[in-house]
């Protein structure tokens, strides 16, 4: 066991101070996106008319004189104070658009329907108020800015039939801008992280958006614009996508802050722990393309190392056991195989071996299997009748099948081609016993966790000494362990 009480006294210093050169988020913020939805129009036109005869339509109020749904999207911003306000910005196409039934006079032998286009440039700038219940959850209010784009219409003087008397006819006295009032409300979701210190927000929303006066009297001047002259009330849903972009107030150097806490090992010690395994051995040299040569990934030794030559020892023999990860310690153990087999022949007096060489392209897989013999015997010394080499197009177990083509193929004659290893004692092939270290076990790892007190977009923890210089992170969650 490695005692690390230096090291954890020099981190828990380092954790007092943890703030060294960091910028202090304030939590304000700024967003920018745009939105997109759907207007549920519906209209109460008042005592005016449209048709060019003069006759007067909408002689009696109604409330709601028709309705239709009509598109609503644009740009926003947002200001986000940190504290229960913001300020919202919303620049959008504001379709008003409406199917109007003239029912006041349904009494004279009539049923007439008037298919009205109205679609405006709206500014919407509104106040936004938090609340601790759903912090996600906040309320909207503000005025409504518009600004006409189009207005015209079509007239059925039967809405049951397709007979249309005017087609997209302009809207005349129609008011250039308008004002009106909006409120609603949105539920704020954290999509995504962008960058360091940028969060991606998606925001459902619902509002209730009242447009007065789109247009001017006919018949007085005395009509009001609120009640009696062409309002639309609309019910809209609609979805926000806008990226969060944090405010920093100011930057803290060698504060004390008591921002993070560290939970140490037990008894402040690295565990070393053992590991045994049986790994199994695997019977096939790999053979590069177009060269006949035992490749330089494969352990090979000189006379004088060959003699005291221990499989058990393979990690420990490279000094390697300890700094690679585990995949690399078997690939290790693998790269000996051709030692491994040649020492268990000398284990083995009585044991042969066949070399099988395989090449799909080249056609020269008795070369590369007798170059395989020809190390077993020089280097290890075993004796030449003992091995028998073949040469075939494929292996008795080829990668891939028939039907393979294209790069698929290409992969496949690479792994075909190769020197299987095929002894007529099994005891030959049984797997091999290996002792790893492993140093980093989960229960030696510092935990670091941020305190519930603080808010936070992301964290990264810094660590430096005398030649160590760590940097982990961006984290995201509020407990992360370090090896």
């Amino acid at each position: 066991m490695k005692n690390i009480v230096k090291l954890l006294v020099i981190l828990i210093l380092g954790i007092t101070q943890v703030s060294v050169s960091q910028y202090y988020y304030s939590g304000s913020a700024y967003r920018l996106g745009f939105h997109a939805g759907l207007n549920y129009n519906f209209v109460g036109l008042g005592y005016q008319k449209l048709l060019p005869t003069g006759e007067a339509n909408w002689l009696s109020f109604y409330a709601n004189d028709g309705s239709a749904l009509a598109p609503y999207f644009g740009l926003n911003a947002d200001y986000l104070s940190g504290d229960w306000w913001g300020l919202g910005l919303r620049l959008s196409y504001d379709s008003r658009n409406i199917v109007a039934n003239d029912e006041s006079v349904i009494q004279y032998g009539k049923d007439p329907e008037f298919d009205i286009s109205a679609n405006y440039f709206s500014i919407e700038p509104s106040l936004r108020i938090n609340q601790s219940i759903v912090p996600e959850l906040y309320f909207s209010v503000g005025p409504l800015l518009s600004f006409n784009l189009d207005a015209k219409y079509s007239y059925k003087p039967f809405k049951d039939k397709d007979y249309i008397q005017y087609e997209n006819q302009e809207i005349n006295n129609v008011n250039s801008f308008v004002y009106g009032l909006n409120v609603g409300l949105g539920y704020d979701t954290k999509l995504d992280y962008w960058g360091q210190d940028k969060t991606i927000f998606l925001t459902p929303f619902a509002d209730f958006s009242w447009m007065t006066g789109q247009r001017q009297s006919d018949f007085s001047s005395n009509q009001s614009e609120l009640t009696d002259v062409w309002s639309t009330y609309s019910v809209r849903f609609g979805v926000k996508a806008a990226i969060d972009f944090p405010l920093k107030k100011e930057v803290r150097e060698n504060k004390e802050f008591s921002y993070v806490g560290l939970s140490l090992p037990t008894n402040g010690e690295v565990v070393q722990r053992v590991l045994e395994e049986q790994f199994p051995l695997l019977n096939y040299v790999f053979f590069d393309e177009g060269n006949q040569e035992i490749p330089n990934r494969y352990i090979r030794l000189a006379k004088f190392d060959a003699r005291n030559y221990d499989e058990t020892k393979i990690l420990s023999q490279y000094k390697q056991g300890v700094n690679k990860t585990r995949t690399d310690q078997h690939m290790l153990v693998y790269y000996n195989i051709i030692n491994i087999y040649a020492k268990r022949m000398i284990t083995y007096p009585n044991a042969k071996l066949k070399l099988i060489g395989s090449a799909p392209i080249e056609k020269d897989g008795e070369i590369i299997a007798q170059k395989v013999k020809d190390y077993i015997i020089n280097i290890m010394g075993i004796e030449s009748e003992r091995i028998t080499v073949e040469g075939v197009e494929n292996p008795r177990l080829p990668s891939g099948s028939s039907s393979l083509s294209g790069e698929d193929k290409t992969m496949a004659d690479r792994e075909n081609r190769r020197v299987e290893f095929v002894f007529d004692n099994e005891e030959v092939y049984k797997p091999l016993l290996l002792k790893i270290i492993d140093e980093y076990p989960v229960d030696s790892d510092l935990e670091f966790s941020i305190f519930e007190d603080v808010k936070f977009n992301n964290w990264s923890l810094s660590i430096t000494g005398e030649g160590v210089n760590k940097v982990y992170g961006p984290f995201y969650e509020r407990v992360e362990n370090i090896n």
